[in-house]
């Protein structure tokens, strides 16, 4: 495993032998006001990654334990984002029912200007989808 190069996190993380070679830390500024504007959406999860955890502010109690057992995450649970201890390298919003088109709208109308439209859809699974920036 120390010879093997990984590459994480739609690309956010390059790592080798618990080495970190390539993180691309987003800027608080710009993180902390969308991650507010994701929360602020009923009925998603929003899903911080940083290299060694998915940090979550869970809405439904279930949904660390999802990505724990199921998508086999390291998980923390925090009480809000800002406490965060680590460089923030991807930004999640997970939709049970799909991305509704009106809220992508939204989202890329507001944050590609700070993105250069580097946003991406990423499907969780087949019934759900989450955007990542």
């Amino acid at each position: 495993a120390d010879e093997i190069s990984y590459i994480c996190e739609n690309g956010a993380l390059i790592a080798q032998g618990g080495r970190i070679l390539y993180q691309n830390e987003i800027d608080r500024r710009i993180a902390l006001p969308l991650i507010a504007d994701m929360q602020a959406v009923s009925g998603t999860e929003t899903v911080v990654s940083g290299a060694d955890s998915s940090y979550r502010v869970p809405v439904d109690p279930r949904f660390p334990v999802l990505l724990r057992e199921k998508v086999k995450n390291q998980v923390t649970v925090l009480e809000n984002f800002e406490e965060m201890p680590v460089p923030m390298i991807k930004i999640s919003i997970f939709f049970p029912q799909g991305i509704p088109a009106d809220k992508e709208a939204w989202f890329h109308e507001k944050y590609d200007p700070y993105f250069g439209g580097h946003c991406n859809i990423v499907p969780s699974h087949r019934e759900s989808s989450s955007k990542a920036w």
